[in-house]
């Protein structure tokens, strides 16, 4: 390979550091005339060519023998006790592997250990590459260029040599990253410090889209787009006696829709064609949820003139409402049609409207009546009313209105208690119903006594306090509402005959009033007029006369009291004066009890029943018996209220309703007053359906 040698030449001798007597003359050696060549053809060094170094080394006698080195910085390259001749050229050759300035010494050691040396200082060029790249090319290669080039050097751009190819486009060029410039073949493109990669430059083709009216005339409308573009389709203006234009196919047979009219899509690369899809006429049954709660779509359903279909099934849902049909009014006065049945189309389109019932969400079972909430806030009542509990009017046997807009309601013995949407607590009384408090979240009283808990968690009691049921820490009766001390952030209470329970909000369990049998379960019959902690981490609690049941919060249940009837389970009808994990197997999320029988829902649904049946209020299928262990009696089962009075056959009045996921009422036990609402007075020893229709909403 040919060099282009260029030479520095250093001063030519240097001076012996040390003799080896103090009186000899100096002696002159010399590394003279050293140069330096690239392996390239270029006037420049680069890194990674071979760079030879040749220097004449002058020693004052024959046959002395020198040791030299060649040093770049810090690596050094040795020969060790080399002879030569006096003026001996010697050279070698080294590489470097980046630009830069480096400083090259050359040393010597003589036999005598004197030293000599010389040093040049040399520059090499950084080098940059260009590098041609695509990747959003179909077919082709991109060019290659293995030269290396120096700053403010011309690079001579390439041809699209390797053929590269887009479908859909056309090479126009290359370009640097900024698009600042296209360049063609041939041009010249100056070295500025950094690496040069260009990429491809395409123009997208022009293509046409023919829109075919697809029928005996076969007519033809054309829009241009260009490939890539984002375009609306022209909107059709075909038109076909007695037929539907419904959108575009790619392929003339075909019935199936690949773009609507006005279609937003991305144009191919290529024309393209597309044919009108016709459908007979037809009209359009849209469905509305009709509710704003609702939830769920439906497509609107496409029918010929005169034809005759089975609706859509609906997929509408509303939480706690029971779909009843479709109707032409939103209000349902018009026919309803149920779902999946017929419906005939008459020249137009048409909207159904999807009528709702609501759902019962609690019921409340009283002495001899009942108490129904629906999903809409509507409270309904059938049964015994001699003491006007229900309002003014006779007893009845079907449900009938009491109130709207209610949150919640409890029904005792002798009175209702009803929290409205907006914390306004009534009650009943004489034919009226009395406002009594506001700002209440939950309630619980019987004819003597009512314990209210505000929104804020704090507590108001009214009425008699002869057992210090009020936790007032006296006995004297409240005759209007007043605040009970030392109770915060309570979330339920229950009461009995002569307790209250208060529950919180972290569990734990309080308990005033009497404390006979054992009903406040703290292991005594001690009652407090104050409220005690009884127990932690509870999640419900419920009372009767003599007993109290709550649920933890890990599923099991507990009860304390009288257990004379059963109604805490057992073979014996020995109470308890500490609350004691009921013998039932399972998980419960739901408890109710009565002075003669309690009910609990399982985890799975699944209702358990455990006391006495003497009116079928067990809904086990047979009346008049005493059921020692909890027993199965329902299944699917979200809310049970169940209610005892009198104790024989032939003057028992208990009763028990639920409500089960599907939204439907059943019933079971008692009916003599009608407290089933389903019209009778006809009594039952196994849950029956309650017809939603009785509510008459």
């Amino acid at each position: 390979m040919k060099l282009h040698l260029y030479t520095i030449v250093l001063a030519v001798s240097v001076i012996l550091l040390s003799c080896s007597s103090p009186t000899d003359p100096l002696e002159r050696y010399d590394f003279a005339d050293i140069t330096i060549s690239d392996s390239s053809e270029r006037d420049q060094i680069l890194p990674g060519n071979p760079v030879k170094f040749e220097f004449e080394i002058t020693l004052p006698h024959l046959f002395e023998t020198i040791r030299y080195s060649f040093a770049v910085h810090d690596s050094s390259l040795q020969f060790d006790n080399t002879t030569v001749r006096e003026r001996e050229t010697v050279s070698f050759f080294t590489t470097f592997q980046e630009g830069g300035t480096y400083n090259v010494v050359i040393s010597g050691i003589l036999k005598d250990g004197n030293n000599i040396s010389d040093s040049v200082e040399i520059t090499v060029s950084d080098v940059f590459t260009i590098t041609y790249t695509s990747t959003d090319h179909s077919s082709g290669t991109v060019p290659k260029d293995s030269l290396r080039y120096t700053t403010g050097e011309p690079i001579e751009i390439r041809d699209n040599t390797g053929d590269l190819q887009r479908t859909g486009y056309t090479f126009t060029g290359w370009q640097k990253a900024d698009a600042s410039k296209i360049y063609s073949g041939g041009d010249t493109l100056i070295v500025n410090n950094v690496n040069v990669e260009l990429s491809p430059v395409w123009e997208a083709t022009s293509n046409t889209i023919t829109f075919h009216s697809n029928d005996e005339n076969d007519r033809k409308k054309q829009q241009a787009a260009i490939t890539d573009e984002i375009l609306k389709l022209r909107e059709n203006d075909f038109q076909r006696e007695e037929y539907i234009f419904t959108g575009w196919a790619v392929n003339p047979e075909s019935d199936s829709v690949a773009f609507t009219d006005r279609e937003e899509i991305t144009m191919i690369a290529g024309d393209m064609n597309l044919y009108a899809v016709w459908s007979l006429s037809s009209f359009t049954i849209t469905f509305d949820k009709n509710s704003s709660i609702a939830t769920g779509s439906m497509d609107p359903q496409l029918v010929l003139n005169d034809e005759t279909v089975a609706l859509n099934q609906n997929s509408f849902n509303k939480d706690d409402w029971t779909f009843l049909g479709w109707s032409t009014s939103p209000d349902g006065n018009e026919t309803i049609y149920d779902d999946g049945s017929e419906y005939r189309i008459d020249g137009s389109d048409i909207t159904l409207y999807a009528i709702w019932s609501p759902n019962p969400v609690m019921v409340s079972c009283g002495d001899r009546y009942s108490l129904v909430l629906l999903s809409d806030g509507s409270l309904w009542a059938s049964g015994y009313n001699h003491n006007r509990q229900l309002g003014d009017f006779s007893e009845t046997h079907s449900f009938v209105l009491v109130k709207d807009d209610v949150h919640y309601a409890s029904a005792g013995n002798s009175r209702m208690l009803i929290i409205t949407t907006g914390g306004d607590l009534w009650t009943t009384m004489d034919d009226e119903y009395l406002l009594v408090a506001r700002e209440i979240k939950h309630v619980a009283g019987n004819s003597s006594f009512i314990i209210a808990v505000r929104e804020d968690g704090r507590v108001l009691a009214q009425g008699s306090n002869i057992f210090g049921q009020l936790g007032m820490g006296h006995y004297d009766r409240a005759n209007s509402f007043g605040l009970i001390p030392n109770l915060a952030d309570i979330v339920e209470v229950a009461v009995g005959l002569g307790h209250t329970m208060f529950l919180d909000k972290n569990g734990y369990l309080w308990a005033a009033g009497s404390n006979v049998y054992g009903k406040l379960g703290l292991g005594n019959e001690s009652g407090s007029n104050t409220p005690v902690l009884v127990d932690s981490n509870v999640v419900s609690v419920k009372c009767q006369n003599h007993h109290s049941v709550l649920l933890k919060s890990h599923g099991q249940v507990k009860v304390t009291g009288q257990n004379t009837n059963y109604q805490l389970g057992g073979e014996s009808a020995t109470g308890y004066s500490n609350f004691t994990e009921l013998g039932v197997t399972g998980l419960f999320e739901h408890i109710a009890t009565s002075s003669f029988n309690t009910m609990f829902i399982r985890t799975d649904g699944r209702l358990m029943a455990v006391g006495q049946n003497s009116s079928g209020q067990l809904g086990s299928g047979v009346s008049g018996d005493v059921q020692h262990n909890p027993a199965s009696v329902a299944e699917n089962v979200t809310f049970v209220s169940t209610y005892g009075t009198g104790v024989g056959t032939d003057d028992s009045d208990s009763h028990t309703m639920i409500i089960k996921e599907d939204g439907t009422l059943w019933a079971t036990g008692s009916n003599r007053n009608g407290q089933f609402g389903n019209g009778t007075t006809e009594s039952t020893n196994e849950f029956i359906q309650i017809p939603l229709d009785f509510f008459n909403p």
